[in-house]
């Protein structure tokens, strides 16, 4: 058998509506020296004899059975498995383009990347059509799809805003294991941790302006639903500066990395209501908590958090009750908008007085316009009256005896010239 190029490794958990419009993605790849690792996470639905029909077809796909314990251990147990000199990873409800392998592994080896980034479409499993949005089209980062191959010095900050997901990226196989990347156990946001890892160890990364994955969006996944899983956002946010601390970029991109761990929680939090806002509230509260009482490190965060971030990280110890910390949050906003509409405002004083300036100007330079105007149609006027008199004079030089009998002598001494 030839090398293997890259191993697809695909957790699969209750997906037997979408499972085989993803398999028949993968086994109708223009490149064949792929495996296909799917992974069968406990499914109780059909899950397992949609795989083993298509198995029993397609021997590259290998199936491995194991006790439901999320996508993040799937994977990890997928990676382990798996002899692709690259890999790449695909949700069982979604699919990929049939070309995906070719292109990502001519891409991969004439460029020896470590990792490649790539455009991800949206789909509306209701609706039926297709669409897109900026975080996976990756509009940020227009400027490095030139097909030349960047390392974190020339992404710096924006790694922020590259799109965590494991899905829409090309990894080389050496680079997962030298750094012994894994997804995190037993939490959802598990892609997080892991993207950070690698993108902070990624030598020689590519981003690819095609799209190559396309994501299904439906009611019943995991990331639809509000519940007590995302609190999970809180112990993932800090596994994440953890990996900044051991990889040695915490200084470097620390206020970042703060920011983003409060930007998260809070997003999360905006999103629960009634008990499970409650006891969200007392999980960020405890987390905050534990970071007051390192005085140094409290310290960092005042002095790195942006205003609407430090605002709700101070006034989550104003209060134990969360009607309260919401009201305080909505009086933090205001205050903020409240800046901001003054700062405006003065603002647009400096603009209005400048503009008053620069009108105060133009008046003047439109006046001194005018009196050249003037002196210009007076000169026309001189020019006028003197060019009419020079006409009459020639009239009556025309007109007199002497021109006319001088006439013949003109026309003679014409002759002659």
């Amino acid at each position: 058998m030839s090398k293997l190029k890259i191993s697809i490794i695909i957790p699969v958990y209750n997906s037997e509506k979408h499972l085989e419009d993803c398999l028949n993605s993968v086994i109708n790849q223009t490149l064949n020296e792929i495996e296909i690792i799917c992974v069968n996470d406990g499914s109780t639905d059909k899950s397992l004899e949609i795989l083993n029909k298509y198995s029993s077809k397609d021997k590259r796909i290998n199936i491995i059975n194991k006790k439901n314990g999320g996508a993040g251990s799937a994977r990890n147990l997928g990676i382990e498995k798996s002899n692709g000199e690259y890999i790449l990873f695909l949700d069982s409800d979604d699919w990929i383009d049939a070309k995906t392998c070719e292109y990502l592994y001519l891409k991969a080896k004439n460029n020896q990347t470590d990792l490649i980034i790539f455009k991800m479409l949206n789909y509306d499993d209701i609706s039926q059509k297709f669409y897109k949005t900026d975080y996976y089209d990756l509009l940020q980062f227009k400027e490095f799809f030139t097909d030349s191959v960047y390392n974190l010095n020339d992404f710096n900050d924006k790694i922020f805003y590259l799109a965590v997901s494991p899905v829409n990226k090309l990894y080389k196989k050496d680079l997962i294991d030298s750094i012994d990347a894994k997804f995190i156990e037993g939490l959802i946001f598990e892609d997080n941790p892991f993207f950070f890892n690698v993108i902070l160890n990624a030598k020689r990364v590519l981003l690819y302006d095609e799209y190559f994955y396309f994501r299904r969006r439906v009611k019943n996944s995991v990331m639809s639903f509000i519940d007590e899983k995302h609190f999970d956002i809180i112990p993932i946010t800090n596994l994440i500066i953890s990996i900044f601390k051991e990889n040695n970029f915490y200084k470097i991109f620390q206020k970042k990395v703060l920011n983003k761990k409060i930007t998260l929680i809070k997003h999360e939090y905006n999103k629960f209501e009634g008990e499970n806002r409650l006891e969200f509230f007392k999980l960020l509260q405890d987390d905050f908590n534990t970071i007051r009482k390192d005085e140094n490190l409290n310290e960092e965060y005042k002095n790195n958090l942006i205003p609407r971030n430090l605002d709700f990280y101070i006034n989550s110890q104003k209060t134990d009750d969360y009607y309260i910390f919401d009201l305080l949050n909505e009086n933090s906003y205001l205050i903020s908008r409240v800046k901001n509409l003054e700062n405006n405002y003065e603002n647009l004083k400096i603009y209005r007085d400048n503009l008053k300036d620069k009108n105060k100007r133009l008046l003047e330079k439109n006046h001194d316009l005018k009196d050249n105007i003037i002196r210009i149609k007076n000169h026309h006027t001189e020019l006028k009256n003197r060019n009419s008199e020079l006409k009459n004079e020639l009239e009556k030089v025309y007109s007199s005896k002497s021109w006319k009998i001088t006439k013949p002598i003109r026309i003679i001494t014409n002759k002659f010239r």
